[in-house]
């Protein structure tokens, strides 16, 4: 019978004592243990003959004991026998039977070739069906299948399980209300040796038990029920601890549980929630206190208070001391009252800064309290560097963006800025798969991908850009711009890339294919109302083009002939010493040195109009005739009007009218 304890006590065990609540149990000991099941393992391999069944003689079958007859009052083991059966050894009406040990189901011919129990035995009998030719995994299940059905197994006295491995079944019959020593080896009878059946399976004990049948020894009070336990830890005699009974009500057992309370090492070290404390005090969980400071071994203590972490620079030890007061330290983390902002602050000469502030909203603050967006930097001037080299970006004191470079290694690019432009990622099957994510087809990649968090589908897009899943520029794409934008102020809202855009610089795609891209460099500026519109075209194949008028101050170099647009067949030409006007694919006019020449002996009429349109001088290339007064002369030359001449007229022939009269 239990002993009840009636109040809290205190009882002395092996190392030290344990503390026990009132209305625990004590017990006395026994000096038995309790009994402990075995395990019978049939391992059937896939050298299993492709037949085992005879027809001569004695078929096989397999023998074992679940109780032996030592924890039995008639002494008599009590055994199953699992018999191999054929089903052409059965009679008819039979064969859709279960199993029975009614000897009169065999065939009579058939009943010499399977072993029986006898009156004095006490041996079940288990028949599992053998359809010749039987593979080893197909014979394992029938096995499995046929034991899990019959008594034994179904009211829970015993139980299987059946395990697969290369090249072999497993099937394991477990002793769970059959504990306790089995004594006597299995026997694995393979057909009186006609049959090489120990070759593909083998019958043994992985533990035969222990005990008495079924034993289990009186409940006893242990220190493991316990509320407490203070002792020496039985591993190092020199260390104390403190731990909790790990089979008290009041403890729960799970993976992350730790019964040590404190825990006192030899060395000194002092653990709370751990026996294997790593540093002077080693806290296993969580820490609730007013306030932690560190000892200042360098000088610079760290206080731990309400929503504060400060930082101090001083060698006292008391907590009190003037060095800790308000506003001493030098550098503080903490969080805005009210909220959940984190501001981390530098003393300095004018009080303490603002040196980064993070917002709960997501905002980012470097010596700004009130970021105006994600990432809101105040500076009279911001430098991002590559390490090692003096290169890199910087927003300089005047606000300005600059890009630098000062390494000699980049002598060739120097400072550059980098406008980069692709399609994306092209999310496919063969993509996604190239990092390891399947999918069933292109389509269904789309829906495998977008159902990933947009974070992690940055990152899968990134490496699949850098593995070379790109879609590249097409035609007519942009790839990038310079825009100049006006802002509105207090004027009417202008839209930034219509009314608001005053000018862009920027390369478009005029052609790709497999050899690379081509780009023309686009120059557009902006009246007052509207978008900006192209005045300039760098084109990649040299025919450039400008829209409006050109004022220049300074020269304007022309390697060959300035055209009119559309027009190849009128221009300006130049060459060396040579200055010509062409029109209709004819260089009517051309200056060279001291002469000018009009016509190129083509039909190329010259005139020179005075006011009223009258033709002071006109020269007809197709007759070959020069008119004064009149643009269809008759003769070589033809003056409508009067001459008048104060040299002399020399001709070879003169004829014609002076005066009225002839000559």
């Amino acid at each position: 019978m239990p002993n009840y304890l009636n109040q809290s006590n205190i009882v002395k065990n092996i190392g030290g004592f344990s503390f026990f609540s009132s209305g625990s149990t004590a017990f006395e000991s026994t000096s038995s243990n309790a009994s402990t099941a075995a395990q019978l393992d049939i391992s059937i391999s896939s050298s299993l003959p492709t037949n085992i069944i005879n027809n001569t003689t004695l078929n096989p079958y397999i023998r074992f004991t679940i109780v032996s007859g030592s924890n039995r009052s008639d002494g008599i083991d009590q055994e199953i026998i699992i018999r191999f059966f054929s089903s052409s050894h059965i009679q008819p009406k039979y064969t859709s039977s279960a199993a029975t040990t009614n000897p009169g189901y065999i065939l009579i011919p058939s009943r010499s070739l399977y072993i029986t129990s006898s009156n004095t035995e006490a041996a079940t009998i288990i028949d599992v069906l053998y359809n010749n030719p039987t593979s080893y995994s197909t014979l394992a299940s029938s096995l499995y299948d046929t034991l899990t059905g019959s008594s034994y197994f179904t009211g829970n006295s015993l139980s299987a399980s059946k395990t697969s491995a290369a090249k072999n079944e497993t099937v394991s019959i477990h002793y769970n209300n059959y504990r306790g020593a089995v004594g006597t080896s299995p026997t694995l009878y393979t057909g009186s040796g006609a049959i090489p059946l120990s070759s593909g399976i083998s019958v043994s004990y992985t533990s035969t038990g222990s005990g008495a049948l079924n034993f289990s020894p009186q409940a006893q009070l242990h220190f493991a029920s316990s509320s407490y336990q203070f002792r020496l830890n039985t591993e190092d005699q020199n260390s104390l601890e403190l731990t909790q009974g790990i089979s008290s009500s009041g403890f729960i057992s799970n993976t992350k549980t730790e019964s040590t309370l404190l825990f006192f090492s030899s060395s000194g070290k002092v653990g709370f929630g751990t026996k294997d404390p790593k540093a002077d005090v080693d806290i296993s969980g969580s820490i609730q206190g007013g306030e932690i400071i560190t000892k200042p071994t360098t000088g610079r203590p760290i206080r731990i208070k309400d929503s504060e972490i400060k930082f101090y620079e001083t060698t006292q030890n008391d907590p009190t001391h003037a060095d800790y007061g308000d506003n001493k330290e030098r550098a503080r983390i903490k969080a805005t009252p009210g909220s959940f902002n984190l501001t981390f602050e530098v003393s300095g000469s004018s009080g303490y800064t603002n040196s980064v502030y993070i917002s709960q909203s997501g905002k980012i603050g470097f010596n700004t309290d009130d970021p105006q967006s994600g990432f809101d930097v105040l500076s009279d001037e911001i430098q991002f560097q590559k390490p090692g080299a003096r290169k890199g970006l910087k927003i300089n004191n005047e606000g300005n963006i600059e890009s630098f470079n000062k390494d000699v290694a980049s002598a060739t690019t120097g400072s550059e800025f980098i406008l980069k432009y692709s399609r994306g990622a092209s999310v496919t099957q063969a993509s996604l798969a190239s990092v390891g994510i399947a999918s069933e087809n292109d389509s269904n990649a789309t829906t495998v991908f977008n159902a990933f968090p947009s974070k992690d589908q940055n990152a899968i897009l990134e490496k699949i850009e850098s593995i070379g899943f790109i879609s590249p520029a097409q035609t007519g794409d942009t790839l990038g711009a310079i825009r100049w934008v006006a802002e509105s102020g207090s004027l009417t809202t202008l839209d930034p890339r219509s009314t608001g855009e005053t000018a862009v610089l920027k390369a478009v795609v005029s052609d790709v294919d497999a050899s690379g891209v081509q780009a023309d460099l686009i120059f557009s500026v902006a009246g007052k109302s509207g978008a900006a519109s192209q005045v300039m075209l760098l084109d990649a194949n040299g025919n450039h083009e400008m829209t409006g008028s050109l004022d220049m101050t300074g020269n304007l170099t022309v390697n060959q002939r300035i055209y009119h647009r559309g027009d190849t067949d009128t221009s300006i030409g130049f060459a060396d010493n040579n200055v010509n006007i062409k029109a209709g694919n004819e260089i009517n006019f051309q200056v060279i040195p001291s002469k000018v020449i009009v016509g190129d002996d083509g039909n190329v009429d010259f005139q020179v109009k005075a006011l009223g349109d009258q033709y002071n001088l006109f020269s007809d290339g197709g007759n070959a005739k020069v008119g004064i007064g009149t643009n269809s002369p008759g003769e070589k030359l033809e003056v409508v009007g009067n001459i008048s001449a104060s040299g002399t007229l020399t001709a070879d022939t003169l004829a014609g009218k002076l005066n009225g009269g002839s000559f």
